[in-house]
């Protein structure tokens, strides 16, 4: 199972550093970039090779803020004594971690179970503890310490830049990307019919005003009442439909839907309606 970006778990461990025994924890690289990089054993013959690589970047590293720590199951006595005899090893200046319980190779998901030996993997832990980058070769390819100081460069501009990612090959000060969805025309057209769709089939306007009352008529063939607004009583009910309700009206709605009342800006207004004086009439639209 994957451990990236996830949290790593507490340790405390004894360690070899510059010529002297020291404790080392977790708690060491709160708020600090941190390297672990595990390999299988002391005096073997790739181990050597990949350390003093990583030694030779120590220094830039650190300039970046970046703690290194090599972990392997040997004791910390062992790396002791194999800093003091070889001239590789002899220029490390990172703290070396023995881990003879194999507590933190098992954190880290690279123990070869059975032989008791860490996988070569590199760890590159961010300030918050998450684990970022990981890599894991087989016994017999070494790995690349500027390769690791530019996938750490690139991991700390995409912190500092979430919006921005980092292509391949990126160098320091090179074009980085910005994630996002293109627009096409063929986007544009649909969202345009999309607002075609839900467009409203109308729209109310205000009525127009007539220099003369309009005119109010039966619509049943044996009514000839024709009268002006102004000449309905006040106690009749308004003529004219709310104007949200004037749409479901159909041109001959029985007398029985009760008549409602004007909105404010229409009363007085009742352009092109019909209603009839007696009982038997409709309502009708012109």
């Amino acid at each position: 199972m994957s451990i990236i970006d996830t949290k790593i778990k507490p340790f405390t461990a004894e360690a070899f550093k510059d010529g002297k025994f020291v404790t080392v924890s977790d708690a060491e690289i709160d708020s600090k970039w941190a390297v672990f990089f595990f390999y299988p054993a002391d005096f073997t013959f790739v181990c050597p090779t990949e350390l003093e690589d990583l030694a030779g970047q120590y220094s830039s590293l650190q300039s970046m803020g970046v703690e290194v720590f090599s972990v392997s199951t040997d004791t910390h006595f062992s790396h002791k004594a194999w800093h003091e005899t070889s001239d590789a090893i002899g220029k490390i200046k990172f703290a070396m971690i023995g881990d003879p319980t194999g507590a933190i190779t098992r954190n880290f998901n690279v123990m070869r179970e059975g032989q008791g030996l860490a996988d070569r993997g590199t760890f590159v832990v961010d300030p918050d503890g998450i684990i970022q980058i990981m890599e894991t070769t087989c016994e017999g390819v070494g790995r690349n310490a500027q390769e690791l100081v530019r996938k750490i460069k690139a991991a700390q501009y995409v912190r500092a830049h979430p919006d921005e990612v980092c292509p391949a090959n990126w160098e320091e000060g090179a074009d980085t990307l910005t994630p996002s969805l293109p627009r096409s025309s063929t986007l544009d057209q649909a969202l345009a019919s999309l607002a075609s769709v839900f467009r409203p089939p109308f729209q109310l306007s205000r009525p127009r005003h007539f220099e003369q009352p309009p005119t109010q008529w039966c619509s049943h063939p044996s009514c000839s009442t024709h009268r002006t607004l102004a000449e309905v009583p006040r106690n009749e009910p308004n003529p004219l439909p709310d104007p949200g309700i004037r749409r479901a009206l159909s041109p001959r709605a029985p007398t029985s839907v009760r008549p409602l009342r004007l909105a404010p800006w229409a009363s007085g207004v009742a352009p092109g309606l019909v209603r009839t004086a007696r009982a038997r009439c409709t309502w009708s639209l012109e």
